[in-house]
């Protein structure tokens, strides 16, 4: 959800968001390259959209677990009620 709604923000005057899914076998030679892949049948998801995309400074900052470039009032409504709708989706 919360791609989406990143695409939506980075595309103010409309555009299109695809997300694909494509069934992919991960199989000997790629656990060569990546020793700590299990080899077998997988989904990858594919998202883009036409968005304005990202700032270098962005981009640095992606992986880190609270980054956000969200205002401090979306942050505090609607994380957590993503936390909380996630955890209730996976039974805890």
């Amino acid at each position: 959800m919360n791609l989406a709604v990143n695409a939506r923000d980075a595309m103010p005057r409309g555009g299109q968001l695809s997300i694909v899914p494509q069934n992919l076998e991960l199989d000997d030679g790629y656990k060569q390259l990546h020793p700590e892949v299990k080899p077998g049948q997988y989904v990858m998801l594919a998202l883009s959209d036409t968005g304005h995309g990202m700032t270098a400074e962005t981009k640095a900052h992606i992986f880190e677990p609270f980054f956000t470039t969200k205002e401090p009032a979306w942050n505090r409504l609607v994380w957590p009620w993503c936390t909380a709708s996630s955890s209730r989706a996976q039974g805890a």
